[in-house]
């Protein structure tokens, strides 16, 4: 207050001035605090944020070690599955020294029983040489004996000579031997020192009574081993030519098989056959006496048996020839080699053997060998054939024509055959020899009757086949692109034509089958037929432009649908890619005019599409320019993809035929109206030609369109390609062969062969693989038969088989009652085949028992038996049938 009492309202203003500055710079303190909070609070939210980014960098830290991590396990876990692998093939190689360490031992074992066994067979050998020098001094003298005998005769010619006979009914003692005849003409047959001759049936002996020494303890009449069989042989002016020329004593030998002794036939054999045919391997140097046992088997028994046909069909066993010093061998002359083989010569089949030549080539091979080999040695007897030797042509190949051989060899190229040929041989019981080659590899196995185990007997296991969704999608090596194109190939120019051309023969016109598609009926591979026909070729542009649709639906659009189906980024259940190895993805080829390969495909497809229908073209047709312009009118459709499942399962099979919807059939019969109504559909229309695919013509294009097409494919899978003749040999499924291998096999075979016809005993017989390329050569003894017990004693080996003769109304009761009568047991399966004939437990089958088997097995009316399947009853409930031996039953007792 001033002081006249009144308020200073000045120095108010200013303190009020003062507190509102104060207010105002609070405010602004305030308005800074605040700001300073949100900066703050920025901060922190910042600071939050940037923790959460570490966080996260921490988290994905982690993530990438984890991922590192699982990669380095999965390498780790395929490092140790390398190394077990390694280690697993380390132990096969240490067992593998191991058992060849153990071959090599049983060799040297074998060389050593060899080698005693051969010094035996020399002290033997010795001790027969000694024996047959006794007995040649005794021999030499019945020839003089003979001879003074024969001058005999030539003085008496025209006077009456004591002759002796067998006395009918009598035994064959010395004493009762012979006794006197009648004066007949007289010509050679039995033993060196005998002139036999015939008189009404009876053989006559002109040497001395029985008394004499010249008479054989083992000497049979003819008469016992011909029957009452006439029969000619040489008379007396050819035997006077013959001991003139010093052929009396061989040609006697060759003519008196029957009666001579094993060192006589050894001495014949020796005489008159070359240097090389020594009797079942006897050392040319052994003399006569190398083979003692020789005509109780082997060549001599087949001798034997081949001179007593001859004499039975009346002609002469031997005829002197006076321009040569020596007989032939009569089991030489008269032995004969079938072969049969229904393939022609191929290029490739000349490296391998020295019977065929470059002009052969598509010349039978049976025929060619056989008269290749007649050349080489013209004493031969062969019979070529070219019926393939398989079920269908059992009419040819009859058990009576497995009888009469005395030993089979095949050389067959797969395993079907193989088993076939072994189950007649088993059935006829006839020795077998298989044998086989691939390229330094090679096999012998020998199958003897009552001895060894048949080739049928094991089962080797099934050869892997490439699956179905790797040839059709995941192609991994250059064999899966081959086999595909070799799959397009035939689809498209074997199974197709044929499929074609067997509709329209069984179907007659077009309208027929238009008529049948509208009522709906059921026409077996209707849709592909008529598909076949709306896209015929007419003209060799129309084939050029098929082959150029054909490269864009192969190697594009496939493609894409594969990448459709499967983009690159696909995983799997577990979370692994899809696209990883052994799958490829594939890359779809754009068509290059200017690509060789590409324009390779399109020229050989359309060669072909041209040959299957018919269609005829020039050289100018062929020319590049030509084709340039064909395929730059040809229109292309864009890609379009569809809801197609691709097969990914390895263990699928390909389907017997594709799936046809309704909308395809409804599509077939507009496309055969369309067809019929343009005038497409005359009789030249329903024809195509069916291709066989053929590897050694190089002007067909088969290996050339395979080529391309399996290139072309390995290059949409980045796959490396191969050149045409890896290409031809994996196509063309050549089996590599050598001659040298070849060689081999065949002289191993032999071997095995000699020792079949020699009779020898089961430890002779080896099996062998070799491999020329290690090398390493093992040698096996083969597999013993095994006997199966039945009960009771009763048993049974794959070689026996029971018979039972029936008659017209022999029942099936009748033939179980037979077989139990027969062999001690009763059956109670009886199966043909795959019929069951009778089975107890089968409704309607015990009413079988009462029907005649001639009812029940419905056999031809060339059928005199039929082989069945029996099985008896086990010991108990729970086990299973006791399993048999074949039974062959005959119709009647004379089919036999």
């Amino acid at each position: 207050m001033n002081g006249s009492g009144e308020k200073d309202f000045t120095n108010e203003g200013l303190q009020a001035r003062d507190q509102y500055s104060l207010v105002l710079k609070a405010h602004d303190q305030y308005s800074l605090v605040l700001k300073a909070h949100d900066q703050y609070s920025l901060v922190l939210r910042a600071h939050v944020q940037y923790y959460l980014v570490l966080k996260a960098h921490d988290q994905y830290v982690l993530v990438s070690k984890a991922r590192d991590q699982k990669a380095l396990v999965l390498k780790a876990h395929d490092q140790y599955a390398l190394v077990l692998k390694e280690h697993d093939q380390y132990a096969l190689v240490l067992k593998a020294r191991d058992q060849y360490h153990l071959v090599l031992r049983a060799h040297d074992q074998y060389a050593l029983v060899v080698k005693a066994h051969d010094q035996y067979g020399l002290v033997l050998k010795a001790h027969d040489q000694y024996a047959l020098v006794l007995k040649a001094h005794d021999q030499y003298a019945l020839v003089l004996k003979a001879h003074d005998q024969y001058v005999l005769d030539l003085k008496v010619h025209d006077k009456p000579i004591q002759q002796w006979k067998r006395c009918p009914g009598q035994s064959r003692s010395k004493e009762s031997w012979f006794q006197k005849g009648s004066n007949e003409k007289s010509i050679v047959l039995s033993s060196p020192s005998a002139s036999v001759h015939k008189t009404e049936g009876v053989l006559h002996n002109l040497e001395e009574p029985p008394g004499g020494s010249s008479i054989h303890p083992r000497s049979v009449s003819p008469n016992e081993w011909l029957g009452e069989k006439d029969f000619t042989l040489i008379d007396e002016n050819k035997r006077l030519n013959m001991y003139k020329k010093r052929h009396f004593f061989f040609s006697v030998k060759v003519l008196s098989l029957p009666s001579m002794e094993s060192a006589s036939l050894t001495c014949v054999f020796k005489k008159m056959a070359p240097e090389s045919a020594d009797c079942a391997g006897a050392d040319s140097a052994a003399g006569i006496g190398a083979c003692a046992d020789f005509p109780a088997a082997g060549i001599g028994a087949c001798a034997v048996r081949a001179f007593r046909r001859h004499l039975l069909e009346d002609t002469p066993a031997v005829e002197p020839d006076d321009s040569k010093d020596t007989l032939q061998p009569l089991g030489f002359l008269l032995l004969a080699i079938t072969v049969t083989d229904p393939d022609l010569i191929e290029k490739s089949n000349l490296n391998r053997q020295f019977l065929f030549r470059p002009y052969h080539i598509q010349k039978p091979k049976s025929c060619t060998a056989a008269a290749v080999t007649l050349g080489i040695n013209p004493q031969l007897k062969i019979e070529p054939r070219l019926d393939k030797v398989c079920p269908a042509t059992e009419n040819i190949y009859t058990d009576d024509f497995y009888t009469k051989q005395d030993i089979i060899v095949t050389a067959l190229d797969n395993v079907e055959a193989r088993r076939y040929v072994d189950s007649r041989s088993v059935s006829n019981m006839r020795p077998l020899l298989d044998s086989g080659t691939m390229g330094t590899k090679g096999h012998t196995e020998i199958i003897v009757p009552c001895l060894t185990e048949s080739y049928n007997s094991y089962r080797d296991p099934p050869d892997e086949e490439i699956p179905f969704c790797t040839l059709k999608s995941f192609p991994a090596t250059i064999e899966h692109t081959i086999q595909w194109a070799r799959d397009k190939f035939e689809s498209s120019f074997t199974h197709k034509p044929s499929l074609y051309s067997k509709f329209w023969q069984t179907h007659s016109t077009p309208q027929d089958v238009l008529r049948k598609m509208k009522s709906c009926e059921s026409l077996e591979g209707c849709f592909h037929v008529v598909k076949l026909l709306s896209r015929k070729p007419r003209c060799w542009s129309q084939c050029v432009e098929l082959a150029r649709l054909k490269f864009e639906k192969y190697f594009d659009h496939k493609a894409q649908q594969l990448l459709h189906s499967f983009p690159l980024d696909t995983r799997l259940k577990d979370g692994s890619l899809f696209w990883q190895s052994p799958k490829r993805p594939p890359t779809p080829i754009e068509f290059d005019i200017d690509d060789q390969l590409h324009i390779s495909f399109i020229l050989s497809a359309a060669k072909l599409f041209a040959e299957i229908y018919s269609i005829k073209f020039t050289e100018k047709d062929l020319s590049l320019d030509m084709i340039k312009k064909i395929i730059s009118e040809v229109n292309i459709k864009e890609f379009t993809p569809s809801n197609k499942i691709v097969e990914t399962d390895e263990n699928a099979k390909k389907p017997d035929q594709m799936p046809v919807s309704s909308e395809d059939e409804r599509l077939a019969v507009l496309q055969l109206e369309r067809v019929i109504a343009e005038g497409r559909a005359s009789q030249e229309d329903l024809q195509m030609k069916m291709l066989s695919f053929e590897k050694d013509d190089d002007r067909n294009e088969h290996i050339n369109f395979i080529t391309a097409a399996s290139n072309l494919r390995a290059k949409m899978y980045s796959i490396e390609p191969a050149d045409r003749l890896k290409t031809k040999r994996i196509a063309g499924k050549i089996i590599p062969a050598i001659a040298t291998a070849t060689a081999a096999v065949s002289g191993l075979v032999a071997l095995e062969l000699i020792k079949v016809v020699g009779g020898h005993p089961f430890e002779a017989y080896k099996n062998c693989f070799f491999n020329l390329a290690i090398p390493i050569i093992v040698f096996t003894e083969t597999a013993e038969v095994k006997r199966t017990p039945i009960r009771n004693g009763i048993s049974f080996t794959i070689w026996d088989r029971w018979t039972i003769y029936g008659k017209e109304e022999f029942t099936l009761l009748d033939f179980i009652n037979a077989v139990k009568e027969h062999y001690g047991i009763e059956p109670t399966m009886v199966v043909q085949g795959v019929k069951m004939l009778y089975i107890p437990v089968m409704p309607g089958h015990a009413k079988r028992l009462k029907l005649t088997m001639h009812k029940l097995v419905k056999a031809g009316a060339d059928r005199k038996y039929v082989d069945l399947t029996v099985s008896f009853a086990p010991e108990a409930d729970e086990d299973e049938e006791l399993p048999g031996p074949p039974v062959r039953y005959y119709f009647n007792k004379e089919s036999n």
